[in-house]
Order: C-alpha cells, then structure tokens, then sequence
C-alpha cells in the first residue's frame, strides 16, 4: 500500500507560445475540479522530473509519497546518474518490465511517452547503449523525454499534467492507489495524446476514477494452466455484454483442458478455441463487438480475438504481454475489445509468452510444449490481499542500531504473512547492511548521514502482496 504525503498538483508546461491557449485551458480546468492542497517542500522542477519518470518508464502517475520521495533525491544529489539507476530498482519493474528483451523495453518507453514505437534508428542507438551496459533504462527514458519536440513533446506534456491531476486528487481526496490500480491508471495516460481533446476526456475520467484496490470485486475469474494461475479482473461495467459471453462459457467449463495455440513474445498469449489434438470447439454465437469503451490493449489486460469482421468475437481471448495501443478502436479501425486485466500471475503470462513456438498445419506460433488450461473458475468472494505496514519514518544519529518494525502488517484469509525488505536508497559512501531481511524486524546501523529508504513486501503464501516503504533519516552523531 501506499502512504500519503503532501503534493503539489501545479502543472508546469515549457512548449511554445502557439500551444498556451490550449495549455490554459487544461491547467483552468484542473484548477477549477481539485482543491488546492498543502504547499510541497521539493521544487516544482523535481516534482515535474519524479512524475515524467513515472510516465515514460511505468507508464503510469506517480503515488504521492513517491513523487515526494523521488522528488526529495532529485533536488538534494549531486549524482543524477545514481538516482535514475535506484529509480528503475523496484519490486513494479520486475514483476512487469523484468522479462522483457531491450527491443520491447526502448519500444515501451515510446509507447508510453508518445503512443508511437520509436525509428529503426533510434531503437538500434538505444539498445545498442543498454546491452554495451553504457546507460540504464531509467537514464535512457530520461534521455529520451528530453528530446521530446513537436507532438511528441506536446504528448508527453499533457501525460505528466494530467498525471500530476491523478496525484494531486489521490493526495488531496485521501484515495487508496495500491498495485491493483495501477492497469486502470496505465490505461487513463495511453489515452492521452497531443489532443486537446484527448486532455478533456481523460481528466474528467480522472476525477471520476475510483480505486479498485478499495473495492472487492465479484467477477474476477482464476485461470489455472500447466504453467500456474492467472486471476483475472473482470469490467462488466464498461464491456457487459463480453464479461457475460466470457462468464457465460466458464460455466459451461468450455476451456477446461483446451490450449494457448498462438503465442508471439512481445505482443499476446491467444487460447480459448482448441483442444490439444488441434481440434476447433462449438461455440455460442458471436457477440457484438465492444471496443471503444476507454479500454486500452495494455500490457496484462485480457482482449476478446476475432476475425476481420468486427462483430465475431466467441471464445477466443488473448493476453496482451506487452502494450498494443495499435490493437484499440479508433476513427479507421474497430479495435479489439479488452474486458478484464491480469492482477496476478503475469509471470506465468510471460513464462508463456517465452516458450518456443513451432509451425504445425494451420498454427503458425504453437508452442513446442503445449501450454493447456486446466481449469477457469470464479475466483472467491473474500478479500485476499494482505496489508504491509512499514512502519512510520524515523530520525537517528550515525551507528545508531534501527530495528525496522512491519509487525502491524496485516494477514489475508490466505495464512500467515512472509516478509521481505529491500534497500532502495542509501547515501553515496554508506555501506550499512540490513540483517533478517526476511523478518518483521530487520536491523541496520547507518554509517552516514542522509536518508536510507527500504520497501516491505508481504506475501501470504499465495501470490496476493503488498508493499510500503520507510524512509530512515540520519544525522551525524555529535560527541
């Protein structure tokens, strides 16, 4: 979970004098729709670089305490370099972007700034720096965020203003925004783009944005495989008529042992129509397509296939493994219609999405060892989401022993809770050590002053967690 700190949610825009009539008109409308909150101790210009970081390498606003947090390093290091590489360091990279191969991760970063994939030249010049080892993706999103011109500089600017608004009415409104929101909010900034338009739609989604982390949801479904278990979210709000056709054949058990038959690395995982044999199950009739319902083909949301003919979808789904803005309804094409989203087990979606493939008769990317589904089910009703409490910040002096306190972590309905601590940030020189980094009391003696940051992870023994993190703030010891 994440624990609130002030924010200022004042847009900063730098683009040409021809775009500030429009400009205005965003920050009068933001202005006028979220309360003013408390004034933020980093400067404007941090504030602005935490939340870009956020958009071009999570796609995603920032969580107000980590706007604040990363804002804080960027206005006190000397070493830019250093706090971009602890940037990229985060349980959220490796659970989503960790998988990925240097073309997919520069590509994500385009995808996510500017709705677009990069040139061949550009795309060979940045990953040709990540495999020599000479920039981090952190450094290279930055890089590339500061050439922005044009309509992708314009694109990039209405993302961070409209990610500032999330922050500020998350900040100001006292929202949850946990792990489970953030497909939800991924999906708000892809439909941002050099629009005007596009900067009124999606704020005024934002401030009807509702946190699905608070609310327990009935219809999320646990696609078990030979590979593990998926759960999956439904949204029978925005697609009702394919969450009933999809729920409509989990009763019927239609996938019960049939097979992910197309699998491409680096686009989706698609199953749902054949059994193991190759054969072609009856289905129920085709529904009408539902693609422009403010979905978007994001990395782990779930889509209905189709043939060329818009209203076709039956039973065939797939997986997105990374973003396919292209795959989304526009004004020339009808789109493909996304339902749901994975909240847990996208690494069994990148497992998948990893195998070897083969050609045989009428499939052209089958895996070489057969990926079946074994089961689709409604998941329980109950809430099975632990809680991680970090405890509250600190302030100590040089080779004072702190002990780290996660006792107020809360369990699921699952069982008991593991721990696990992870060093974000510590002051350049220190090399203080966490010990029982697996338990609810971790301890560390700080060797220099400054600020040293660790991230909790709870597990209950199941793939349900939660994260929090403590900042620990030391002074030199006086004698």
């Amino acid at each position: 979970m994440y624990r609130s700190s002030m924010f200022n949610g004042v847009f900063y825009f730098k683009r040409a004098l021809s775009y500030f009539s429009t400009m205005f008109k965003y920050l009068l409308l933001t202005i006028t729709s979220l309360a003013p909150i408390g004034s933020f101790a980093q400067s404007q210009d941090s504030v602005n670089l935490a939340q870009q970081m956020y958009v071009a390498y999570y796609g995603r606003a920032g969580d107000p305490e980590g706007v604040n947090f990363w804002a804080a390093q960027f206005d006190e290091s000397n070493n830019l370099d250093a706090v971009l590489s602890n940037f990229g360091n985060s349980q959220e990279y490796s659970d989503n972007f960790a998988s990925l191969n240097h073309e997919e991760l520069v590509t994500g970063l385009f995808q996510q700034m500017y709705n677009r994939s990069p040139d061949a030249e550009g795309l060979a010049f940045y990953v040709a720096r990540l495999e020599s080892g000479a920039a981090t993706l952190a450094s290279i999103a930055k890089q590339i965020a500061d050439g922005s011109q044009d309509n992708d500089g314009l694109s990039l600017d209405n993302k961070i203003a409209v990610a500032n608004s999330f922050t500020s009415r998350v900040e100001s409104e006292g929202i949850s925004y946990a792990s489970a929101d953030i497909t939800s909010v991924r999906t708000l900034l892809a439909a941002v783009t050099s629009s005007a338009s596009s900067v009124d739609t999606v704020l005024a989604e934002v401030l009807a944005w509702v946190s699905q982390s608070s609310t327990a949801s009935d219809s999320n479904v646990i696609m078990t495989t030979n590979f593990g278990s998926i759960e999956i979210e439904l949204f029978p709000e925005q697609a009702p008529i394919t969450v009933a056709n999809f729920l409509a054949y989990i009763e019927a058990e239609f996938y019960d042992e049939l097979i992910f038959h197309r699998v491409i690395r680096g686009f989706m995982i698609q199953g749902g129509g054949f059994d193991i044999a190759g054969s072609q199950r009856s289905t129920f009739a085709p529904i009408a397509l539902e693609a422009n319902k403010g979905l978007s083909n994001v990395r782990g949301t779930i889509a209905m296939a189709r043939t060329n003919v818009p209203d076709s979808a039956t039973s065939q789904f797939f997986i997105n493994h990374v973003d396919n803005l292209f795959l989304d309804a526009t004004g020339s094409d009808d789109g493909y219609a996304v339902f749901g989203r994975v909240v847990s087990g996208m690494d069994v979606v990148d497992t998948i999405a990893n195998l070897p493939t083969i050609a045989l008769g009428i499939f052209a990317d089958l895996p070489a060892e057969p990926v079946t589904i074994e089961s689709v089910v409604l998941a329980s009703g109950s809430s099975n989401t632990p809680l991680a409490k970090a405890g509250p910040d600190q302030s100590v002096n040089t080779f004072q022993a702190v002990y780290l306190n996660a006792s107020e972590s809360s369990e699921s309905d699952e069982g008991a809770l593991s721990y696990s601590w992870t060093s974000l940030a510590q002051p350049s020189g220190s090399s203080a050590l966490l010990y029982s980094r697996t338990s609810a009391n971790p301890y560390f003696t700080p060797d220099v002053a400054g600020d040293y940051v660790f991230e909790l992870i709870v597990n209950d023994g199941t793939e349900n967690r939660s994260t929090d993190r403590i900042v620990i703030s030391v002074s030199d010891l006086v004698f």
